[in-house]
């Protein structure tokens, strides 16, 4: 029998035009930490292996930082043969990245990259202002079962992202098990740097000084792999075990810092008071001002920038105008120039989203944020504004945004948490009209009524649909929640370009109420609140809960039954409350109307693990469980 790792690298050849270079590995003791290293057998089940994971971080007295990183993976199962794509990011216009060690080491020999393989390409291609921003490409041979992938870089900034700052979260935890990383520090003693740990490492730090140098220097081993196979649990930078290093002393040094670095960006041109004098014709408030501002810069095309030195410092306001493109920064930066130019004040707001997890508010440094918005001044108070989003609107923060920690970039600086909408405003209101003919035919109207984040989310869904398809997609979507063999028939949309206004579904359906026995028909119902229990075949649970939006759904269904016809069993009612949100849905008879309620009220929060029972108990509901088909049986 072909052994997998042969035909792996048969076809190594065949990409490589048959030139597969291979030497004895002379480092002995390099062969002997890998001849001695565990195998697939002692990790069933996964795919990868760290034996070696070595950061090195050194600071000159320019502030030039370098940053030396020393990894040894080993594969483990086929699977793991994507890992040996390697690839660097890093900013082109800020700093120099050697890759000083690339190669697969298998069975005693070393495979080399081939240097005519390795390729950069923009990390972002096709935008102009953000060609330096790059990503190394790096092939590893031998990408076989056993095999271990070996790769030094060093990556060189001149010039510090903030003079002084060495803030930084180093991950000590992977989603694949860690045998041993070594992390090290050296910095000018001035810059008093201090380490934290979180999570359950708790190495030792060894510190040395120098002369005027300052090291610092840990070890972890035996780190198990992160398991992130527990639905709503925390984003992942909230569970991994991790060291902050950090050198600034408080949040004021980073608001200094950005005020300088965006002042005169967003400077009032004759262009701009033009436009905002355009767009804002007829507005008699400022709250009318600024939805009709919001919606010029939103609907410009966004691209996102997360790093780099590009991911600090906008454009001017009139070069993004002008271009009709930018991300976060930009276009919050073209918005305050505009709301300046109507004489509303405004500033920058740093914001970590809320998928990047909480805040370390101890970990002074930009590094800690991922994205920019505005706060305006207003009559009626102060107000966010993300104009990221092309769907969502001025009065409303986008999903990743709502609830999340940010810094106020104004006087001395102000760590927030930003508002979060009800869920009556992340809402979805249904209201069914059907009428059963005598023959068990059914024909019916379902209005779907969006607002809030639901809406976002729904026309974001919507966004690549053509208008002649919303029949097909959208029926095929909803006919499952409409009953059995339900056939939607027609389906229009309204305010889908509108996101100030709720987002409109009406669609039209039939069906048939199949006969079961003589006189016997079956009505299926409605089944809206349905969503599939991530947690039916759970394990005990480790991680915390969290919920990220809170929402509301509003269910009628007026069900017309024809004459002498009457239901025979309908379902009892089904009520819950808990932290976690509230429940109740019910089925009553009026003459002969059927009336099927639902309401549904779901809170966003993280919740300790001994609410673990609510979660199982809410998954179960919203999954039907004991109820699915919701049915009752009609008689004559």
């Amino acid at each position: 029998m072909v052994k997998p790792y042969l035909l792996a690298m048969c076809l190594s050849l065949l990409l490589l035009g048959g030139a597969l270079y291979a030497a004895p590995l002379t480092d002995a003791a390099l062969l002997a930490r890998i001849n001695n290293s565990p195998t697939a057998e002692d990790y069933p089940g996964v795919d990868a292996l760290w034996l070696l994971r070595d950061v090195d971080v050194s600071v000159d007295t320019t502030g030039a930082v370098t940053t030396r990183e020393h990894i040894l993976l080993k594969l483990l199962t086929r699977d793991a043969a994507e890992l040996a794509q390697w690839t660097v990011p890093y900013d082109k216009a800020a700093e120099q990245v050697t890759v000083t060690i690339a190669r697969t080491l298998f069975r005693g020999e070393e495979y080399p990259a081939d240097v005519k393989q390795i390729a950069e390409s923009s990390a972002y291609p096709g935008t102009g202002w953000y060609d330096t921003t790059m990503v190394r490409s790096i092939p590893l041979p031998m990408a076989v079962p056993g095999a271990v992938l070996e790769v030094e870089t060093l990556t060189r900034r001149a010039v510090p992202r903030l003079p002084g700052d060495l803030g930084a979260r180093i991950p000590l935890q992977h989603i694949y098990p860690l045998l041993e990383s070594n992390i090290s520090f050296t910095a000018p003693a001035e810059l008093a740097l201090k380490v934290r740990f979180t999570g359950n490492a708790k190495p030792i730090v060894n510190e040395t000084v120098v002369g005027n140098q300052c090291s610092y220097r840990w070890q972890v081993t035996k780190v198990p792999a992160l398991k992130m196979d527990e639905a709503w649990a925390p984003p992942l930078d909230d569970l991994l075990d991790s060291a902050r290093v950090s050198t600034l002393t408080d949040w004021s040094t980073v608001t200094d810092w950005y005020g300088k670095l965006t002042l005169g960006k967003a400077a009032l041109t004759p262009e701009i008071q033009r436009v905002a004098d355009e767009k804002t014709k007829g507005c008699a408030t400022v709250a009318e001002k600024i939805a009709a501002l919001h919606k010029a810069v939103r609907e410009l095309a966004y691209v996102g920038i997360e790093m780099g030195g590009q991911s600090d410092e906008p454009h001017p306001a009139l070069q993004v105008m002008l271009r009709n493109y930018g991300d976060c920064k930009d276009k919050s930066t073209l918005l305050r120039a505009l709301l300046a130019a109507e004489g509303i004040e405004s500033w920058y707001v740093l914001v970590r989203t809320t998928d990047k997890g909480v805040l370390d508010r101890e970990l002074y440094g930009p590094g800690e944020f991922n994205h920019v918005i505005l706060l305006a001044k207003t009559p009626e108070g102060d107000r966010y504004l993300d104009v990221t989003d092309a769907d969502c609107p001025a009065e409303l923060l986008p999903p990743l945004v709502a609830g999340a920690d940010a810094l106020i970039i104004r006087g001395t600086g102000e760590l927030v948490t930003l508002p979060v909408p009800s869920p009556e405003m992340n809402h979805t209101d249904i209201a069914i009209t059907a009428t059963v003919a005598p023959e068990g035919t059914l024909k019916g109207l379902a209005k779907l009524n969006y607002g809030g984040h639901t809406a976002v989310i729904q026309r974001g869904m919507l966004a690549g649909v053509a208008r002649e398809n919303y029949t097909t997609v959208l029926g095929g979507m909803l006919a499952p929640r409409l009953g059995q063999d339900v056939q939607v028939t027609g389906v229009t949309v309204q305010n889908l370009d509108n996101p100030s206004l709720p987002l409109l579904l009406e669609a039209q359906f039939t069906s048939v109420a199949p006969t079961v026995a003589g006189t016997m028909r079956l009505l299926y119902l409605p089944t809206f609140m349905y969503q599939p229990n991530p947690l039916h075949n759970a394990r005990a649970r480790t991680l915390k809960l969290q919920r990220r939006m809170a929402g509301s759904m509003h269910m009628t269904a007026d069900i017309i039954l024809p004459e002498g016809w009457k239901p025979l069993n309908p379902p009892a009612p089904v009520q819950e409350t808990s932290a976690i949100g509230s429940y109740r849905d019910e089925v009553k008879t009026d003459g002969n109307i059927l009336h099927f309620i639902c309401n549904m009220t779901s809170n966003r929060g993280t919740f300790p693990i001994t609410q673990y029972p609510d979660f199982q108990r809410w998954a179960g509901i919203m999954a039907l469980e004991g109820r699915n088909p919701l049915v009752v049986v009609l008689t004559k």
